[in-house]
């Protein structure tokens, strides 16, 4: 079995070989998947990303989720863990970490888990498989942000959706689980959309 590290590596040159216009069409799938699925109609507060690179382009939902009036929180890295502050606007985001966008670590708009409110986090990643195993960047931010979160919110009011290029799906069996690795409840390509198992 490859390592990790190997078959992130393999799968992100995949995916930056996709033409801006591939990425874009598909994103855009993407993203009208999202929007039409119930349970992102029916969340109170989002936990979205701002895209990098050759990530899916979560730019519109961003924008959907502001029009919409909801609670819109994107995430700032902080040392070695990862908070999520509101935004009411995408021009109140810098460079930050690796020069990924990131809000202001203003202390009246970091993210507090409210009773009843229903959260829909959406999680970045460079390779999935259909059953929900994920591998990230490396560096276990959203692990780490993911097993409080879940500690704090009831699963019912809690969704977890990944978003990926049909080309980081890789065949169950070949990502290695480990105990601390958190797995989203969807995975949304411009293909389809996985119900995850695990």
């Amino acid at each position: 079995m490859e390592t990790k590290k190997e078959l992130r590596k393999q799968i992100l040159q995949k995916r930056d070989a996709l033409s801006l216009q591939e990425r874009r069409k598909k994103s855009q799938t993407i993203i009208q998947t999202i929007l039409s699925t119930q349970v992102f109609q029916n969340s109170d507060t989002f936990l979205l990303f701002a895209s990098y690179k050759s990530e899916v382009d979560v730019k519109k939902l961003i924008e959907s989720v502001l029009q919409m009036g909801k609670a819109l929180y994107l995430p700032k890295v902080v040392g070695e863990d990862m908070e999520f502050y509101k935004i009411s606007s995408v021009v109140e985001l810098s460079d930050g970490y690796c020069g990924i966008k990131e809000p202001k670590a203003n202390v009246c708009q970091k993210f507090i888990v409210k009773k009843e409110e229903t959260i829909f986090i959406l999680l970045p990643g460079a390779v999935f498989d259909k059953q929900g195993r994920r591998i990230g960047y490396g560096k276990g931010f959203y692990d780490r942000f993911l097993q409080k979160l879940e500690k704090e919110v009831p699963k019912s009011n809690l969704c977890k959706m990944a978003v990926a290029f049909s080309c980081q799906i890789v065949d169950n069996g070949r990502i290695k689980w480990e105990e601390h690795d958190i797995s989203p409840d969807y995975i949304v390509t411009e293909e389809e959309i996985f119900h995850c198992t695990m």
